[in-house]
C-alpha cells in the first residue's frame, strides 16, 4: 500500500489541488476508509477505472457500504470492467442484507430492468428499502402501486410510501408535491401543499423541486404571479448538482431572458442557458438554440 500511495502522490496531483489530495491519501493510507472512497471516486471521475476499483474495493472490504455500491454500478453499467451483472447484484445484496436501503433499491432496480430479475421480486426489494428508510426506495414503491403496472393499483399505499419517502429524504417530496399541484393520487389540487413539499425538496438542492417552485410562481398558481421569484428558483435549479430537472431549471431561466419576463431581455444570456440545458440533454432547449441562430 506505501509504495501504491507514493505512486499516487507523484502522478495525482496533476489532477488535483495537491493539498486536498495528499488529505484523501492520508486518511486511506491511515485506514479511514472514507479517504479510500474518495479516491475511488476521484480516479472514476478522471476515467482510470482500474485505480477507481481498486480503491472502491478496500473500502468495500473494510465495510465502507458506499463504495460497495460504487462497484456495484461499476459492474452494472461495464465501467471499467467487462459489464457482470452477477457481481453487481452480489455487491447490491451483501449492503441490502447489512441493512443499507440504497443495495436493497439498487437490487430492486437492477431486478426491474436486467433479464436476471423479474418485477415481483423488485418491489420485494423496493419495499425492503423503504423499511430500512431508504427514501428513493419508498418512491419506487409507491411509483408502481399508483401506476397498476406490475402489481394492483393501490393509491392509498403509495400515498403512504410517497410520505415515508419524504420523511426519510426531503429530495423525495417532489412526488407529493405534483400530486397536490396535480390532483393525482385520488387527492384535490391544492397549491398551498404543493409548494410546502416543492420548498422542502429545493432546501434540499433537489433540482426538480426548484424547477417546479419556480413553475408555481412563473404561472402563479397558487401564489401571485412573480418572475423575480421564479427567477431565483431557476436559478438554483440549473446550478444543482442534482441533474434531474436541472436542464428545465435551465431552460426555463433562458425562457425569462429571452422574453424579458422579470428580467431585462438579453439574448446572449437566454442562449447562455438555453446552451447549458440543451448540454444536459434537453431536447426543447436544442430546437430553440436553432432558431436564436
Amino acid at each position: 500500500m506505501q509504495t501504491y500511495v507514493i505512486f499516487l502522490s507523484l502522478f495525482g496531483r496533476v489532477f488535483l489541488n495537491a493539498s486536498a489530495y495528499d488529505d484523501i491519501v492520508r486518511e486511506c493510507k491511515e485506514k479511514e476508509m472514507h479517504g479510500c472512497y474518495e479516491l475511488g471516486n476521484y480516479f472514476l471521475r478522471r476515467t482510470a477505472p482500474q485505480l477507481a476499483i481498486r480503491y472502491h474495493k478496500m473500502a468495500c472490504e473494510n465495510n465502507y457500504l458506499k463504495s460497495c455500491i460504487k462497484l456495484g454500478v461499476m459492474y452494472q453499467y461495464g465501467k471499467g470492467r467487462k459489464k457482470n451483472i452477477s457481481k453487481a447484484s452480489k455487491y447490491y445484496k451483501d449492503v441490502c442484507k447489512k441493512g443499507e436501503g440504497s443495495g436493497c433499491m439498487m437490487l430492486g432496480e437492477l431486478m426491474m430492468h436486467s433479464q436476471m430479475g423479474s418485477s415481483q421480486k423488485a418491489l420485494a426489494y423496493f419495499d425492503e428499502a423503504c423499511k430500512k428508510g431508504d427514501g428513493e426506495g419508498c418512491s419506487k414503491y409507491a411509483y408502481y402501486h399508483k401506476r397498476n403496472v406490475y402489481t394492483e393499483k393501490d393509491l392509498p399505499l403509495a400515498i403512504d410510501a410517497y410520505s415515508k419517502a419524504c420523511e426519510n429524504d426531503r429530495t423525495q417530496c417532489v412526488s407529493l408535491g405534483d400530486a397536490y399541484a396535480k390532483g393525482e393520487l385520488g387527492l384535490k389540487v391544492n397549491y398551498a401543499k404543493a409548494k410546502k413539499y416543492y420548498s422542502e425538496a429545493c432546501k434540499s438542492k433537489s433540482a426538480i423541486g426548484c424547477y417546479r417552485l419556480g413553475n408555481l410562481y412563473y404561472k402563479g398558481n397558487g401564489v401571485k404571479k412573480n418572475y423575480v421569484k421564479a427567477k431565483v428558483y431557476y436559478e438554483q435549479s440549473c446550478s444543482s448538482t442534482h441533474l434531474n430537472g436541472s436542464e428545465r431549471g435551465c431552460n426555463n431561466l433562458a425562457v425569462l431572458y429571452h422574453y424579458g419576463r422579470g428580467v431585462k431581455k438579453d439574448t446572449q444570456e437566454a442562449k447562455k442557458y438555453y446552451k447549458k440545458s440543451c448540454a444536459k440533454r434537453y431536447d426543447k432547449a436544442c430546437e430553440t438554440l436553432k432558431v436564436l441562430k
